[in-house]
């Protein structure tokens, strides 16, 4: 069965979206990103939302988290943190996993990877956390 996996990872408040099929090949997609549009109750709902809302649209069977850091230089803002809680806690008929950064790295040492022309550059991030876990 083929498997549609969603790489996740954050800057600064989007959350950036990469799909690749379980074979590893990039599927271009309409959504690439969701921003965060604020920080009330209610714009935080509406990311949720949208964010289940694409899981189902582009049926995902497993989104791939980049797990953010919480401390040194490349911690993450706050943003980051609230979007990473809520996809975490986002519900649907998907699975999420959290990839450390060192995973990532790891994996990709092992198996080098070049960023297809249809994976832009800001996506490449998130793509690469898809393919790590394809390995």
């Amino acid at each position: 069965m083929e498997e549609r996996i969603c790489g996740v990872s954050y800057k600064g408040s989007d959350t950036i979206l990469a799909v690749i099929d379980s074979s590893g090949r990039h599927e271009v997609n309409s959504v690439r990103k969701i921003p965060l549009p604020g920080e009330s109750p209610e714009q935080l709902k509406q990311f949720k939302s949208v964010f289940e809302s694409f899981a189902r649209d582009a049926k995902i069977d497993v989104f791939v988290v980049r797990q953010p850091a919480v401390k040194g230089q490349q911690k993450a803002g706050a943003s980051a943190i609230r979007m990473d809680t809520l996809v975490r806690l986002a519900e649907g008929s998907f699975k999420i996993e959290v990839l450390a950064p060192q995973t990532v790295a790891a994996k990709l040492k092992k198996n080098p990877q070049v960023r297809p022309a249809s994976v832009l550059t800001y996506q490449e991030d998130a793509f690469l956390v898809a393919k790590a876990r394809a390995f």
